[in-house]
């Protein structure tokens, strides 16, 4: 065997090396895109429970105040009209 077929068996190896790594690095990434993909959907989904919650918060907030300002109209009539 001369330099030249040592050469190239090395670099066939050495192409060959390069493939292996890069199919190992590809799957990687597909694995962990994968992985943040569905991390990311989690997290809409927490967020949208979220967003329903505090919607659901303001709305009651906005009931209990109609509700107290109502009373309140209630107590300065009643008071108005004990007074006459």
């Amino acid at each position: 065997m001369n330099g030249k077929e040592l050469f190239e068996y090395a670099w066939i190896l050495i192409v060959a090396g390069a493939g292996v790594i890069w199919q190992m690095l590809n799957a990687k990434i597909e694995h962990n895109h994968k992985n943040l993909n569905a991390r990311i959907n989690e997290t809409n989904d927490e967020l949208q429970l979220q967003r329903q919650n505090v919607a659901k918060l303001f709305d009651k907030l906005e009931e209990h105040s109609k509700a107290s300002t109502d009373r309140h109209i209630e107590i300065l009539q009643y008071l108005r009209d004990k007074g006459h």
